[in-house]
């Protein structure tokens, strides 16, 4: 079965399970940042092993909502449609001799994402209380934009050629902690694409990015 296939089987059964007996749902608000990456390697060469590019910050931001199936319940189901900034870092040198000048070229990709998650509290306090959370899932992205810098150096490094014909609909699995206390939370995640970013014969990336993020829920129905 095809990622993207799967992806949109979770989101089915997750709305599809929360009309069954709904019983509380909260609205709000993320944002945070993000520390991205993408490792690439050549499936030509097995022996050659994976590459993994300099980190690149960004930021997320987007709309959140938890539906808590019952007072008491541990186990809630969360649904985010997102703005992620991804990509990678590269370095470079310019110019000759005592001339010759360092940089940084950031290769930024952005997307639109669409995640289904399974969250579950750790903890045993009220709802005021500050309770760990426990969270994961699968998103969907929209790749709208790409930033190369990289492109645009006098004498590119012939691999970047390779970055072309891209997978505008990587699909990616994510797994997390937080802590949550009222309408306020925190999380940290690691989110790695499971469908690639480019494919072919000799060259193939996809993203990972950790993530940071606040979250707060504004609007509370029943």
């Amino acid at each position: 079965m095809r990622c993207s296939n799967i992806f949109f089987l979770l989101v089915t059964l997750t709305f599809f399970s929360t009309s069954l007996n709904a019983q509380r749902w909260r609205l709000g608000l993320q944002a945070g940042l993000n520390l991205a990456t993408q490792v690439t390697d050549d499936p030509s060469r097995p022996q050659d092993g994976r590459f993994q590019w300099n980190t690149l910050p960004g930021w997320n931001a987007g709309l959140t909502g938890i539906y808590y199936p019952k007072a008491g319940n541990r186990l809630q189901l969360q649904g985010r449609l997102l703005y992620n900034q991804k990509g990678f870092r590269e370095p470079a040198q310019f110019g000759f001799g005592q001339g010759l000048e360092n940089l940084t070229l950031n290769n930024r990709f952005e997307y639109l994402s669409a995640d289904a998650l399974l969250r579950l509290g750790l903890g045993k306090g009220g709802e005021k209380a500050v309770q760990p959370l426990l969270f994961g899932g699968a998103g969907l992205g929209y790749l709208f934009r790409v930033d190369m810098e990289s492109r645009r150096e006098p004498f590119p490094p012939s691999h970047l050629s390779e970055y072309t014909g891209f997978n505008r609909w990587p699909v990616g699995l994510l797994l997390g902690l937080g802590l949550q206390s009222g309408r306020m939370a925190v999380g940290f995640e690691t989110r790695h694409d499971v469908s690639y970013l480019v494919n072919s014969p000799t060259f193939r990336a996809r993203n990972w990015v950790w993530a940071l993020h606040l979250g707060m829920a504004l609007v509370e129905v029943e």
